[in-house]
């Protein structure tokens, strides 16, 4: 029987550290309670972060009303705003997806809401691999 791998302990960047407590607090009272949970992904989870390029990478899980996100697109804005005043180097570097439990379980049609790097927030679907 082969030895599993072993596995190598990750730290994320201070940078990302410092953002992602602001991003909840400001996105919170645009969610409140259907906030199923929030994910760091990308380079900053996987160890490949480069300070000064890499983005910063975060699914946030909402429970859907009647299949729709039911977030104010002007609040979530004005939350994202203050984030970035707060913390200006990561202007063009925030990629925040919000997903219902439908679109975390690949459901082919179910709604997102995306704010991607040099991009506003924007409305999508789940699309079928």
């Amino acid at each position: 029987m082969s030895e599993p791998a072993p596995s190598r302990q990750i730290t994320v960047p201070v940078s990302v550290r410092r953002v992602l407590p602001d991003l909840l607090t400001a996105v919170a009272p645009v969610v409140g309670e259907r906030l199923i949970g929030a994910w760091l992904y990308g380079s900053a989870a996987t160890g490949s972060f480069e300070r000064g390029v890499s983005d910063i990478d975060v699914l946030i899980g909402v429970a859907a009303v009647e299949g729709e996100l039911p977030l104010d697109s002007g609040e979530l804005d004005a939350a994202h705003a203050r984030v970035l005043r707060a913390h200006p180097a990561f202007r063009d570097r925030l990629d925040l997806t919000y997903a219902p439990a439908a679109a975390l379980a690949g459901e082919p049609g179910a709604p997102l809401l995306a704010l991607s790097p040099g991009e506003p927030l924007h409305a999508g679907r789940v699309t079928p691999a």
